[in-house]
């Protein structure tokens, strides 16, 4: 990946959890994990055990963000690959 690119997915992921997090009470603790060898960013949040906002962002592939889940981890905000538009998945950009 380049720095731009790096810098924009960064900027916009940051973003993204700021606006989660002003849904969850302050007590409330999200914890963020990066997996380089599957190119994700995992977001939880305390007290659920699934990510609740997950970027797929592997070297030479479109990034994307999926799953997106309500703040409270009960329902799922994206889709991936839904039957009506094959080719999308989730919440995705292009550079």
């Amino acid at each position: 990946m380049n720095a731009p690119k790096n810098k924009v997915t960064i900027t916009f992921f940051i973003a993204l959890c700021l606006m989660i997090n002003g849904s969850i009470q302050a007590k409330e603790i999200l914890k963020a994990i990066h997996d380089k060898e599957a190119g994700t960013i995992r977001i939880y949040r305390d007290g659920i055990t699934d990510p609740i906002i997950t970027q797929n962002a592997k070297a030479n592939f479109r990034p994307y963000i999926h799953p997106i889940k309500s703040p409270n981890g009960n329902g799922e905000l994206t889709q991936y690959s839904p039957g009506h538009h094959k080719h999308q998945t989730g919440l995705y950009w292009g550079f």
